[in-house]
C-alpha cells in the first residue's frame, strides 16, 4: 500500500526546508545562536514557578487516574499565549538540544521563517499542523533539519537503531495534560495519510509504515492507536528515482500519560 499524500502543506514546508539548509556560513550560525537565544528566554518565562508538584516526565505507570492530587502544569500557557496565542503546546525529548514550544495555526507556511516569538528566522518554528491534534489518529509535527543539532538538526540519527534505542521517546505538554511519543519506526517518504475510511484501511497504514521502516522498536501498535509522525527533510536533497524529494519521518505511537481535568476532578 503506498503512503498517500494527503496535506498540501507538505510540499510548502519541503521549499522551507530546502531555503534554510542552502544558507551558508557564518549566516546559518548567527542564526542558530540567535535562535536558541530565543527558545531558552522563552523557557524560562513559560516554566511555572511554584513550591506545588509540577509535572516533567511522568512515569507511564502512574497514570492519571492514579494520582489523588490536582498537579501544576510544567509550563504556564497563559503567559506563553501573551507572547503569542498560536503557541499550544512544548516539545522535549533526548534528542532535542532543548525543550521547544510547538505553534498552530491555519497559515502554517509562517512558522517556516518566523521563530514562536514571530521573530524571522530561517530556522523557523517546530510546529503542529493546522489539522492535527493529539486525539487524531495521526497527527504531523514539523521541523527544520538544522546543522547544529537544534530544532528537528538530530532526528536523521533515527535511522541507527542504536540511536532509536537511546533515545526512544518525546514528551509533549499542552493546556490539557502531558503525552508520551515512544518511537516505533523511521522511514523515508514524502507522502502522509491522516484521515481514512475505515479501521481496517488505518491498520494496514500502520503495517506499510513497519513494512518500510529503516530502523524501528518493538511496540504494538493497531487502528485503537494514535500516531505522530515528527517530520523533517533528509541530510541529502538528492531527489530518488522517482523525481522526489523524500522526507525523514520519525513515527511514535501517542499515550495521554497525564489529564489535568482528571487530576482537578479527582478533588472535587
Amino acid at each position: 500500500m503506498k503512503l498517500q499524500r494527503k496535506n498540501k502543506f507538505l510540499g510548502l514546508i519541503g521549499t522551507g526546508l530546502l531555503i534554510a539548509s542552502l544558507a551558508t556560513g557564518g549566516y546559518v550560525v548567527f542564526e542558530e545562536m540567535q535562535n536558541k537565544s530565543t527558545y531558552e528566554n522563552l523557557e524560562q518565562i513559560a516554566l511555572v514557578q511554584t513550591d506545588k508538584e509540577v509535572t516533567t516526565v511522568p512515569n507511564t505507570e502512574n497514570q492519571a487516574e492514579n494520582i489523588a492530587e490536582p498537579v501544576t502544569p510544567k509550563y504556564d500557557f497563559n503567559k506563553l499565549k501573551e507572547i503569542n496565542p498560536d503557541i499550544t503546546g512544548y516539545l522535549e525529548g533526548s534528542s532535542l538540544s532543548m525543550p521547544y514550544p510547538v505553534v498552530k495555526t491555519t497559515d502554517s507556511t509562517y512558522y517556516l521563517s518566523h521563530t514562536a516569538d514571530g521573530k524571522p528566522s530561517v530556522l523557523g518554528s517546530i510546529c503542529l499542523d493546522a489539522n492535527a491534534d493529539m486525539n487524531n489518529q495521526v497527527s504531523i509535527i514539523y521541523g527544520h533539519n538544522t546543522t547544529d543539532g537544534s530544532m528537528f538538526g538530530n532526528l536523521n540519527e533515527y535511522k541507527n537503531k542504536s540511536y532509536m534505542d537511546s533515545n526512544p521517546t518525546f514528551i509533549y505538554y499542552d493546556e490539557t495534560g502531558v503525552y508520551q511519543f515512544d518511537v516505533f519506526a523511521n522511514i523515508v517518504d514524502d507522502n502522509i495519510s491522516t484521515s481514512f475510511s475505515s479501521s481496517e484501511e488505518y491498520n494496514n497504514y500502520l503495517n506499510t509504515i513497519k513494512a518500510n521502516s529503516i530502523a524501528s522498536r518493538d511496540i504494538e501498535v493497531d487502528s485503537d492507536d494514535h500516531i505522530v509522525v515528527l517530520y523533517d527533510c533528509l541530510e541529502s536533497w538528492e531527489k530518488n528515482v522517482n523525481n522526489r524529494a523524500d522526507r525523514n519521518l520519525v513515527v511514535a505511537k501517542v499515550t495521554k500519560v497525564l489529564d489535568y481535568e482528571l487530576t482537578q476532578t479527582k478533588t472535587k
